[in-house]
């Protein structure tokens, strides 16, 4: 499985895989798989498996969605032994959002005791490197991740509900992000 990761994302391979490595793995999916969801709208949807993964991503070539590329990376880190898991959550954008409870899936990452969101599988909208998942209680305890693509934190919410057709839904964290071209320090920001 990790040797056809490597070679579709045209790097090569990593005999001592390392967490440092784990940003250039990150952006080089993002530059080789395309998001798209092509299977979907041709009705050919399954099962998603390591193997389904393999087949899709890795032999036929082809893009996918958040659920498949973030497999995918699951994979590969879960091979190399990374205390790895994935998570479901919920994509919410601008004032009135469409909400659909459960939609995005990306990995979070324990090492040396600290928790990180790995995400690849939302197109120009992901950090291409972990970010720490803070734990503390204010928004001025969050570190902020820079990356080519923007800046990125996680803020650890308290009980926060989102209703949705009738029903509540309670997070445990958001991911925030911003795109700006310049960097200022974070308390001057506006999130």
């Amino acid at each position: 499985f990790q040797i056809q990761v490597y070679k579709r994302i045209n790097i090569e391979s990593i005999l001592n895989f390392r967490f440092e490595d784990i940003p250039n793995i990150m952006e080089s999916c993002c530059k080789t798989f395309s998001f798209e969801n092509l299977e979907i709208i041709q009705g050919k949807h399954g099962l998603v498996t390591k193997e389904s993964i393999y087949n899709q991503l890795l032999i036929e070539k082809n893009g996918g969605l958040c659920f498949k590329l973030n497999s995918l990376l699951y994979y590969f880190l879960l091979d190399y032994g990374f205390n790895v898991f994935m998570v479901a959550g919920t994509v919410v954008c601008g004032p009135t959002p469409n909400r659909a409870p459960g939609c995005h899936v990306a990995v979070v990452m324990i090492h040396d005791n600290k928790k990180y969101f790995l995400d690849i599988g939302f197109g120009v909208y992901t950090a291409i490197k972990p970010v720490l998942i803070s734990d503390g209680e204010n928004e001025n305890d969050c570190i902020v991740s820079k990356s080519k693509n923007g800046l990125f934190r996680i803020i650890k919410e308290k009980n926060q509900s989102i209703l949705h057709t009738g029903e509540t839904k309670n997070y445990t964290h958001t991911l925030q992000f911003k795109k700006d071209n310049n960097y200022v320090i974070e308390k001057f920001r506006e999130w």
